[in-house]
């Protein structure tokens, strides 16, 4: 799979992708599934978080008022639920990859590998 994130601060995931011979390297014409991921600057979080709390904004609102972010609603949905269940648009904390431990234990077991 690839990510590729365009300059509208859309994340699309990629299934497979076409190179067009009569286009410039540049130029690529992607075919991608379905899936759409929003990636929101912190501003943009903060916003519709305000808005949501104060006038009870949803996600088509969200997309009229706003027509020059090209937000879609799968991913202002998804945020909203984020909102709605945590009550905050933050990352939670430890939901990240878990890191391994760089013990001396561990070091020794991989050098004993090579």
């Amino acid at each position: 799979m690839v990510y590729v994130l365009n300059s509208d601060n859309c994340c699309y995931l990629l299934s497979s992708f076409v190179l067009l011979d009569d286009v410039s390297m540049t130029s690529f014409a992607f075919v991608y599934s379905s899936l759409l991921i929003m990636v929101f600057s912190k501003e943009d979080k903060i916003l519709i978080k305000t808005l949501r709390e104060s006038k009870g904004d949803g996600a088509k609102r969200f997309i009229k008022e706003f027509p020059d972010k090209n937000w879609n609603r799968r991913g202002l949905d998804y945020l909203l639920k984020k909102l709605r269940e945590t009550g905050t648009v933050e990352r939670t904390i430890g939901s990240g990859r878990r890191r391994s431990s760089r013990t001396t234990q561990n070091i020794d077991a991989v050098e004993d590998l090579r």
